[in-house]
Order: structure tokens, then C-alpha cells, then sequence
């Protein structure tokens, strides 16, 4: 199995998935720039940073699950990068 992380503000993902590697972070953007930053450290997006219709500010928690790439990836490069200027619109 691959080497995945959840990346998460949300406190119930942190006690119920004890098993998987979770980063647990501060609150939504810490998330997002979290996320950014593995995404340099070549690392790709598993999870839509973006939950269907809910806009980033009408739920204070999200996770996302990440994997390594051998390179760069671009599209979750751009995928976050996005999410975060949708982030920033409603702050």
C-alpha cells in the first residue's frame, strides 16, 4: 500500500483513523498551505481539496489525503493553488 497522509483540522479523524499517518493541524487554511507545501515536496493530491457545493468557509473542517510522486505534479499543484484563492475569496 502506498505511503498516504491525511492532512486535517478535524479532531474526529485524528482519534478515529489513530492507525493511519495524520498530520493534524491548526484550522482550514493551515490545511490548505500544508498541503501547498507537500505538494512542492513532491507529494500529489489524492482528495479534492474542495467538497462539492460547500464553500471552504461554511465548514471549518477539512481533510485531505496525499501521496508521493515521483515528481512534481502540476495538476495538484494548480488543484490546491486553486482551492486556496477560493479559500481567500470568502475569509
Amino acid at each position: 500500500m502506498k505511503e498516504l497522509v491525511i492532512i486535517t483540522n478535524n479532531p474526529k479523524i485524528k482519534e478515529k483513523f489513530e492507525e493511519l499517518k495524520i498530520d493534524f493541524v491548526d484550522n482550514l487554511s493551515d490545511v490548505y498551505n500544508k498541503s501547498r507545501d507537500l505538494v512542492h515536496q513532491n507529494w500529489k493530491l489524492i482528495s479534492h481539496p474542495l467538497a462539492g457545493s460547500v464553500k471552504p468557509a461554511q465548514n471549518p473542517y477539512r481533510s485531505i489525503i496525499m501521496a508521493p510522486a515521483k515528481k512534481l505534479d502540476f495538476y495538484s499543484l494548480n488543484t490546491i493553488e486553486n482551492a486556496i484563492q477560493k479559500l481567500n475569496q470568502f475569509n
